[in-house]
């Protein structure tokens, strides 16, 4: 599956496995020399957002 990431600059689309970790999701959009960075899920249902914690789990893809 591939989600698309929205950050400062072009929405970047990264590719994910059941073995993807957030962290991976992280490395694959932050611009080098950014020292920390979050990763934010919005459900575009409902226009929630919450941070997703930088732990080493696999991501999980809700259908």
């Amino acid at each position: 599956m591939i989600v698309r990431v929205f950050g400062d600059g072009a929405p970047t689309e990264v590719p994910v496995t059941p073995e993807t970790t957030t962290s991976d999701v992280i490395e694959c959009c932050r611009d080098p020399g950014d020292e920390s960075c979050d990763l934010i899920a919005v459900c575009p249902e409902h226009g929630d957002r919450f941070f997703v914690c930088d732990r080493e789990e696999k991501l999980q893809v809700k259908k």
